[in-house]
């Protein structure tokens, strides 16, 4: 039995700021390019830090016409519909000074009561979340209203021991976090040795000096209307890869499907992370095998692609391919991910509300191509089994942490 004792949160200091949807809301005109206002879109938000692979800024005029929906260090940020119990810290690592929510987001503002990662910590773990399912029930569209905070139970905890429990937490944080930047690292390394190789063409010839920078020659390519090096050719993806999506049968009578903490896994992915009453959505799963290469088809301009870390099943929005030769695997893997690419998609896509790439038009496109500097570079780069190897361990510590957090707010365990 739980020892701790509860306080309803709107008997606490703790302050929620929601944004006034008709009110001064931004449209595309009061959008820009300068780094002036970051505006948050809900896909900024991950269960575990702010993703800023997609952004959009609103300018002076318009930050300054609105009050109260603007960030000051240390907030909360939660998402109310759709991407529930995605909430993060506006922390000292984040760059942008100026930030504002949007329309479906929600400030958590603490104040000296609360250590600001003990509160962090309850607002993702099963202890709201649980009491937030009791109070309501969900309709097609999922969304938290904001009335619900005030019937919220909040662990009444002295401050010393919600430092204790913090410090336990943030240290399993911290290590996920950190698996998360040597997994960045490791894709940043492949990506500048790929520009170096495939793009600028610096590849180390016989003497291993860069080969355009010392000279050597280029020829015309109509294909791909650019210079390449002599001897190189052009290949098209469809030469080198080849769609091995396999439908997959659910029976839940039979089938115990794993679940992934989409805390732990890139922006990129898609995967099962609760049942779905939708009939479509589960006759729509597909087997992928470890080290598949993944591309988002439906909505190219959201730029995800990258391989599967392990066995499992993904919907149908994900194109899975393997490569026909296996030293072709990094050259391919890190020419999917290319802006070039992804404005290829985008370029080639179908319909205009919700565009789409087929799998033949996404093969069709170009690379220049040498079998030889390709073997070279595969050989030299071995980043897919560390990186695997690292979600993998991030899953399990996420699992680790949710575990032991109720205990610790209960009581259940002690802290020393």
């Amino acid at each position: 039995m739980s020892k701790v004792k509860l306080i309803q949160l709107d008997q606490t200091t703790i302050e929620l700021i929601d944004w006034d949807r008709w009110v001064n809301y931004p449209n595309k005109k009061n959008f820009s390019n300068n780094w002036y206002c970051l505006f948050l879109d809900s896909s900024n938000l991950t269960k575990n830090w702010f993703d800023f692979s997609s952004k959009v800024f609103i300018n002076e005029i318009k930050d300054n016409s609105m009050w109260k929906w603007k960030l000051n260090r240390w907030d909360l940020v939660m998402n109310t519909r759709w991407t529930l119990w995605n909430i993060w810290i506006y922390n000292e690592k984040i760059k942008y000074n100026n930030i504002r929510i949007n329309s479906w987001m929600l400030i958590i503002r603490w104040w000296e009561e609360y250590d600001q990662y003990f509160l962090y910590s309850f607002f993702r773990s099963n202890l709201f979340i649980f009491q937030v399912i009791n109070l309501m029930s969900w309709s097609v569209q999922k969304q938290l209203p904001i009335w619900i905070f005030n019937f919220i139970n909040v662990p009444k905890i002295d401050i010393i021991e919600q430092k204790k429990i913090s410090k336990i937490i943030y240290l399993i944080d911290s290590k996920i976090e950190l698996n998360n930047k040597i997994n960045s690292e490791l894709e940043k390394m492949a990506k500048t040795l790929y520009d170096y190789w495939f793009v600028q063409f610096d590849f180390p010839n016989e003497n291993w000096k860069p080969y355009k920078s010392n000279g050597w020659k280029m020829v015309w390519s109509d294909e791909l209307k650019r210079e390449i090096p002599v001897g190189w050719g052009v290949e098209k993806m469809k030469d080198l890869l080849k769609k091995n999506n396999k439908k997959f049968i659910l029976n839940w009578d039979k089938h115990d499907i794993d679940t992934i903490d989409l805390s732990v896994m890139p922006s990129w992915t898609m995967c099962l992370n609760e049942k779905s009453s939708s009939d479509k959505f589960w006759t729509n799963l597909f087997n992928l095998n470890k080290y598949d290469i993944l591309f988002w088809w439906i909505r190219p301009y959201l730029l995800k692609a990258w391989f599967s870390p392990f066995d499992w099943l993904v919907t149908w929005t994900v194109h899975s391919f393997s490569v026909k030769n296996a030293y072709d695997y990094n050259f391919v893997l890190i020419t999917m991910i290319q802006d070039s690419m992804f404005n290829f998609a985008v370029v080639n896509s179908k319909w205009t509300k919700m565009p789409v790439i087929w799998v033949d038009d996404l093969l069709e496109y170009k690379v220049a191509y040498n079998e030889s500097i390709v073997k070279k570079y595969n050989e030299i780069l071995s980043f897919k089994e560390i990186i695997s190897k690292n979600i993998w361990e991030n899953q399990k510590l996420a699992e680790l942490r949710d575990f032991l957090l109720p205990m610790l707010m209960n009581w259940q365990v002690s802290v020393k």
